[in-house]
């Protein structure tokens, strides 16, 4: 190993120390939150579907794509998952595809057989 491999390997240790400590410290606020704060209590109970006695709760259903999360590979899954899933579009597209074969091997032919004459 070189001196500079070692240098920016220590760099980059330094840099995660210093992100862990602020991870740390922001734990330790929250932590500190959750045993004084009665609110945050609530709001961290209701996200994991507790709710006190007698609260009458509605849940709203988002079908915007305000509520899109990209995820990196997704849209390619999407289409890859769409149409593909039905049974009649794929038997459609198998035939078109053996079709398409069938039609090039018999033009081949027929090319081969003008040039025969």
């Amino acid at each position: 190993m070189t001196l500079l491999y070692l240098k920016k390997h220590q760099e980059v240790l330094v840099k995660n120390i210093d992100e862990l400590k602020i991870k740390n410290m922001q734990l330790q606020q929250e932590l500190s939150l959750l045993s004084s704060d009665p609110e945050k209590i609530r709001i961290l109970a209701r996200e994991q579907g507790y709710y006190s006695e007698g609260e009458n709760i509605i849940f709203f259903q988002r079908n915007d794509l305000s509520s899109y999360h990209y995820d990196i590979g997704k849209p390619v899954r999407n289409i890859k998952d769409g149409p593909s899933k039905n049974p009649a579009l794929r038997i459609i597209g198998f035939a078109m595809s053996v079709f398409i074969i069938v039609l090039s091997i018999l033009l081949r032919q027929r090319k081969r057989h003008d040039h025969k004459i």
